[in-house]
């Protein structure tokens, strides 16, 4: 039996793949260990706070007027519909 390099557990000598975690065995002693979930997900996480940061820095914000505006027209708009559905809209 050998072990796997990424979360440790016995596998058969013949195995490609880890039976608990699911990284790939290599032959030799060219195995890397894969990225762990919450790795990857930081790394996500920090790659949209940068593109959010460039945002702000390139001056694109919301219109906070233009959105209430567009917000309550379409709340109008669904009371409408549930009020009276068969109606064609205007």
């Amino acid at each position: 039996m050998k072990k796997c390099p990424n979360c440790g557990s016995e596998v058969a000598e013949e195995a490609k793949f880890c039976t608990n975690c699911g990284n790939e065995l290599a032959t030799g002693d060219e195995v890397k260990p894969k990225a762990v979930a919450s790795e990857v997900q930081s790394e996500n996480a920090s790659e949209q706070a940068k593109e959010s940061a460039s945002k702000q820095e390139a001056g694109v914000s919301l219109d906070k007027e233009k959105l209430k505006a567009s917000s309550l027209s379409y709340w109008s708009w669904l009371v409408t519909a549930w009020k009276h559905p068969f109606e064609a809209p205007i």
